[in-house]
């Protein structure tokens, strides 16, 4: 199908007016937002280039929360939407999104799913994420009830059991269907452990997740005639990045949502990488986000350009500065420094180091605290960090309570049970063996 036709007064085009001009955009968000303001202080008045600015450090960005109005808005919210996503109780990513971006996002995610391969007249079961300020469901709910070709919404969320989901997918006589990966793969467990299957679904759409060899297979087998494919590559934080590669059977390759969103790849030392095949940290730019803009922000995923000039990227996976078990993203040095202060003076003497351990075991993650220390009494200090962890993130017990984690576990070893860099001899923070 034909991409979707911009009149001219929409949000794409006026994101793509502002694109010709990255210098504007830079001197807006300078100018009327204090937390850029300072930020670029430092910097030479006049036009600026991306290369010019630093690469945003998210804990500092995220310390400047636009509910209290300190630092990053750029005018007083008075339409729109509140959003969050993962992060400490003390500190939750909250931002805002005016009335206006609402509205380009959700003309860009119907863009997506005619991209993704929706058919006019397909009835879609949305299972995506809903309340609790999650952007997702609405989002995506948005999306298919504003998409240009003919399409029924079934707003059912991911609350549901999954044979609860299946009997709807059945009496609604569903074509497609969407949501995180692992509410997919319980679907498929639950419609196989019942020898079903439902041959009737020709298109299942993921997104906010991975998607494992483990997951694919099973998925696979429930939805024989049914393309598995990306939705859209984004977050609450950095908006849509990507949208699906029509041209590849790879879920993990993406076209740079273009003209609103301008993606680097870039180096340990923030150099720019445009050679194909070369893994770097991913940063975003989100022209269309001028509420609260998104200038260089490291998006938390490890890519590649398969070719830069089409913009063209792969996603490789998480970046080593932050944890994602599931949905749920949580920043490395916030667990390496709660397993520290959780341990007793008496404990901590034995401390020599910690690594996160992330794992797949019957289709779920499992995040595991490999911890050098010998503390006195080890079980007391398991639960201590089990409760530790659920007041740092209490979205973590929700999805361990829903099925969707495994729980927590704690395994105690000596230095030479940390697993080390070949080639530094660092002890690695992070440890990703799902992929």
């Amino acid at each position: 199908m034909d991409s979707i036709t911009l009149n001219e007064t929409s949000p794409l085009t006026q994101a793509a007016i502002w694109n010709n001009n990255v210098s504007e955009f830079i001197e807006f968000a300078r100018t009327h937002s204090d937390f850029y303001k300072k930020l670029y202080s430092s910097l030479p008045s006049g036009p600026l280039t991306l290369s010019q600015l630093p690469i945003l450090e998210p804990t500092t960005f995220w310390a400047s929360n636009p509910t209290t109005g300190d630092g990053l808005p750029t005018t007083p919210h008075v339409d729109g939407v509140v959003l969050a996503s993962g992060g400490s109780t003390a500190a939750p990513k909250i931002t805002l999104v005016s009335k206006s971006e609402l509205q380009a996002v959700s003309n860009y995610i119907s863009s997506c799913l005619v991209a993704a391969g929706v058919w006019p007249g397909d009835r879609i079961a949305n299972f995506f994420v809903a309340g609790d300020l999650y952007s997702s469901f609405l989002l995506t709910s948005m999306g298919i009830t504003g998409c240009p070709i003919p399409l029924v919404l079934l707003p059912l969320g991911f609350g549901l059991t999954p044979q609860k989901m299946i009997s709807y997918l059945q009496s609604q006589q569903a074509t497609v269907a969407m949501g995180i990966t692992t509410t997919l793969a319980k679907i498929a467990a639950a419609l196989l452990k019942e020898g079903k299957v439902l041959p009737h679904i020709h298109l299942l759409l993921f997104s906010g997740e991975h998607l494992y060899e483990d997951q694919r297979g099973l998925i696979q087998r429930a939805f024989p005639n049914a393309a598995i494919r990306s939705l859209a590559y984004g977050s609450m934080d950095c908006g849509l990045v990507g949208r699906p590669a029509e041209e590849f059977d790879d879920p993990k390759v993406h076209k740079v949502n273009h003209p609103t969103v301008i993606i680097e790849i870039v180096d340990a030392e923030g150099n720019a990488i445009t050679e194909p095949g070369k893994p770097g940290t991913i940063v975003s730019t989100n022209l269309c986000r001028r509420l609260v803009p998104i200038i260089r922000y490291p998006v938390g995923d490890i890519g590649e350009w398969v070719d830069h000039a089409k913009n063209l990227f792969r996603v490789l996976g998480r970046d080593q500065k932050e944890v994602r078990v599931g949905v749920v993203s949580i920043e490395a040095h916030q667990l390496r420094s709660m397993i520290e202060q959780t341990l007793s003076d008496a404990d901590r003497a034995s401390f020599h180091g910690a690594q996160i351990r992330l794992e797949r075991k019957e289709l779920r993650d499992q995040m595991i605290f490999r911890v050098a220390c010998a503390p006195a009494d080890p079980e007391k200090v398991n639960l201590e960090l089990a409760e530790a962890l659920n007041r740092l993130k209490p979205w973590f017990k929700d999805h361990v309570a829903a099925g969707f984690l495994h729980p927590l576990v704690v395994e105690w070893v000596d230095m030479d049970g940390l697993e080390t860099a070949v080639t530094t001899g660092k002890t690695l923070l992070i440890v990703d063996k799902r992929l």
